[in-house]
């Protein structure tokens, strides 16, 4: 069995922190925590366009946890047991920015970032208009 950690140092795929960071950060509505987080991603060479594509994936299943609680199983085998009590967590926040608006924006961000001169910009832009 290969282990996480290298498959993602093995194909530049986003480290899972990375990803959890920001995830929780623009849901908590931290954007000095967010931006960090692009840059730390940028800097480490990773793609943007795949680290937001697995922000999606995750974001994706906080919002159908918050809104159809019952549906917590379908999504068990889909990410690590820690990935999981995280979302969950995220998906009861009173106070988080969890909503649709969030992920529509990102899908907008996704669409838009491989014609963007600096690949991270729209989701920089993103942090700042809508976090």
């Amino acid at each position: 069995k290969i282990a996480l950690s290298e498959v993602e140092n093995s194909t530049s795929a986003p480290k899972r922190v990375l990803v959890n960071d920001f995830i929780s950060s623009i849901i908590k509505g931290d954007k000095d925590k967010a931006i960090s987080t692009i840059i730390l991603t940028k800097d480490s060479n990773i793609s943007i366009k795949l680290f937001i594509a697995l922000v999606l994936e995750k974001l994706r299943i906080a919002l159908i946890i918050k809104n159809a609680p019952t549906m917590i199983d379908k999504f068990r085998g889909d990410v690590s047991e820690e990935d999981m009590a995280l979302l969950s967590d995220l998906a009861k926040l009173k106070e988080g920015k969890l909503n649709s608006a969030l992920l529509l924006e990102l899908l907008k961000v996704y669409d838009i970032t491989g014609r963007s001169y600096i690949d991270s910009l729209p989701l920089e832009l993103m942090v700042v208009d809508k976090v």
